[in-house]
C-alpha cells in the first residue's frame, strides 16, 4: 500500500511540476509576443469591477473620439461648402483620401509595432493640438476654406483611423469570450457619441442663434475629447493585459504584399475586394450629389450645418434601431455573405433618387437617397464585413480590413473628382449621380459572385477554422 501512496505522490508531483513549467512557458510566450505576462489571481482584487471599468473607460473612449468625429465633419463641411461651394469637394476630397491611404499605409508599419496605448495617446496629443490649431486659424481670420478644409480632413481620420485603434486595445484587454458580452457594449457607446455630436451640432445654431465664429467653437469640443481620453484611459487601464508591441522593423510594401496576396487566394474576399472599389467610388458620388443638391437651397453655414447633421442625426438613430433589433437576426437568417449584397442594391437606388433630385432640386429625395446609401452602410454591411473580418487570422486581420474597407472609402475620395469636374464642364450636376448608378451596379455584379464563392472561399485552410460563418 505504502509503494502504491509513494506512486501518487511522485505522480501529483510530477503533474504539478509539468503544471508549473506550463505555465512558465505561457508567460515566456506571451512575453515575447508584446502583451504583459500573466500573474497570478490576486484574491483581493475585485476581476468583475476591474472588468467593468475597463469597459467603462474605453466604452468612453470611442464615445468621446465619435463625438469629436461626426461633430467635426458637420461644422467642416458646413463652413467650407458655404464659403466655397459644392465644387471645393472636388479638392478637399481628394486630398482627405490621399491622407487616409498614407496614414493606412504607414499604419500596416506601425500598428503592431509599438506600445498599442502609446499609440493611442500619441494620436489623441496629435490631433487634438490641430483642432486647437484650426479654431485659431478662424480667430486670426484666415481663409475660412483652409481651417475648414483641415478639420475635415481631421475629421476623416477621427471617424475612420481612431476607432481601429481603440477596437484593437480592445481585442487586447479581453478574451474573445469576454467579448461576446462587451463589444456590443462598447458599439453602443460608439452610436451614442455619434448621436450626441450630431444633436450638438443641429441644436447648438438653433437655439443660441450665435454668430459665425461662436459655431467655430464648436471645434473646441474634439480637443477636449482628445485630452480626456489620454487622462483617463491610460489610467483606468493600467492593470490591463495590453499589447507592449513586438519591436521589429516591419517594412509597410511587404505587409501590403502579403495582404494582397491572401486576398487574392480567397475567391470570396477577392470579390468583396472589388465590390468595396466599386461601391465606395458610388457612395462618395452619393454624398457630393447631396451636397449638390442642398447648396443650391441652403447658402449659410448654420442652415447647411443643421440641414446635414440632421439628417446625419436620423440615419444614425435609424442605424441604432437596426443593430439593436434586425441586424442579428438578419445575418443568422440570410448569411454574411447575402447581407453584404444590400449595400449595392441599395446604392443604385440612391443614385436614382439624387439624379432624380437634382433635375428637380427635391430636397427630402435627396435626404432619403442619401439615406439610403449611408444606413446599410453603417448598419448590416458594418456587421457582415466585421464577421466576414473575424474569419481572416488574427495577425492579418488589421491589414487585410485597411485594404477591404478603408483603401476603397479612400480611393473613392480622390476619384470623385473626375465626375465633378465632369459635370462642371458640361454644366449638368445629374453627370455624378448617373455615374454613380454605373459604379452601383457594378458592385451588384461583384456581389452576386461574393454569395457563389463564399461557402468554397469558407474551406479554405488559410481561414480561422473556428471562426466561420454561414
Amino acid at each position: 500500500m505504502s509503494e502504491s501512496d509513494d506512486a501518487l505522490d511522485d505522480l501529483i508531483s510530477s503533474t504539478k511540476a509539468a503544471r508549473r513549467n506550463s505555465a512558465d512557458a505561457l508567460d515566456e510566450l506571451i512575453k515575447a509576443s508584446g502583451a504583459a505576462p500573466r500573474s497570478a489571481p490576486d484574491p483581493a482584487v475585485d476581476r468583475v469591477g476591474q472588468r467593468r471599468s475597463w469597459v467603462r473607460a474605453l466604452s468612453f473612449a470611442l464615445a468621446a473620439l465619435a463625438l469629436s468625429g461626426v461633430l467635426a465633419d458637420a461644422v467642416a463641411a458646413s463652413q467650407l461648402i458655404s464659403n466655397a461651394g459644392p465644387d471645393s469637394l472636388g479638392i478637399v476630397w481628394p486630398i482627405g483620401g490621399a491622407c487616409l491611404l498614407a496614414v493606412a499605409f504607414l499604419q500596416t508599419r506601425f500598428i503592431d509595432r509599438f506600445a498599442r496605448m502609446n499609440v493611442l495617446v500619441t494620436l489623441c496629443v496629435v490631433y487634438g493640438a490641430a483642432f486647437v490649431l484650426a479654431v485659431a486659424l478662424f480667430a486670426l481670420h484666415a481663409p475660412k476654406s483652409i481651417p475648414a478644409g483641415l478639420a475635415w480632413l481631421l475629421a476623416d481620420q477621427m471617424n475612420f483611423l481612431f476607432p481601429l485603434v481603440v477596437w484593437t486595445l480592445a481585442g487586447d484587454v479581453f478574451t474573445a469570450g469576454q467579448g461576446v458580452t462587451v463589444f456590443p457594449v462598447m458599439s453602443r457607446w460608439l452610436f451614442i457619441g455619434q448621436i450626441a455630436g450630431l444633436l450638438i451640432a443641429v441644436l447648438f445654431p438653433v437655439v443660441f442663434n450665435l454668430g459665425p465664429f461662436a459655431v467655430n467653437l464648436l471645434l473646441l469640443l474634439p480637443p477636449i475629447a482628445c485630452f480626456s481620453v489620454v487622462f483617463i484611459v491610460p489610467r483606468a487601464l493600467r492593470d490591463a493585459s495590453v499589447s507592449k508591441g513586438h519591436g521589429r522593423e516591419v517594412s509597410s510594401t511587404s505587409v501590403v504584399r502579403e495582404t494582397v496576396a491572401l486576398v487574392r487566394e480567397l475567391p470570396a474576399f477577392r470579390w468583396l475586394l472589388r465590390v468595396s472599389f466599386a461601391v465606395m467610388i458610388a457612395g462618395a458620388m452619393v454624398e457630393f450629389s447631396f451636397f449638390d443638391v442642398i447648396s443650391e437651397r441652403f447658402t449659410s453655414a448654420s442652415d447647411l450645418q443643421v440641414v446635414y447633421a440632421g439628417t446625419s442625426l436620423a440615419g444614425f438613430v435609424l442605424c441604432w434601431v437596426i443593430q439593436s433589433f434586425a441586424a442579428t437576426p438578419m445575418l443568422n437568417r440570410l448569411g454574411v455573405a447575402k447581407v453584404l449584397d444590400i449595400l449595392p442594391v441599395a446604392t443604385v437606388l440612391a443614385a436614382v433618387l439624387l439624379v432624380g433630385a437634382i433635375g428637380g432640386g427635391i430636397i427630402p429625395m435627396a435626404v432619403v437617397g442619401l439615406l439610403l446609401w449611408r444606413i446599410p452602410r453603417w448598419s448590416v454591411d458594418a456587421s457582415a464585413r466585421q464577421s466576414a473580418m473575424a474569419t481572416v487570422p488574427d495577425e492579418r486581420r488589421a491589414a487585410t480590413s485597411f485594404l477591404i474597407d478603408l483603401s476603397p472609402f479612400a480611393l473613392g475620395l480622390v476619384v470623385v473628382a473626375a465626375p465633378i469636374g465632369l459635370s462642371r464642364l458640361f454644366g449638368q450636376g445629374w453627370i455624378v449621380p448617373a455615374i454613380a448608378a454605373a459604379f452601383a451596379l457594378v458592385s451588384v455584379v461583384f456581389a452576386r459572385k461574393v454569395v457563389s464563392t463564399w461557402d468554397d472561399t469558407q474551406l479554405s485552410y488559410r481561414l480561422k477554422r473556428r471562426k466561420r460563418l454561414g
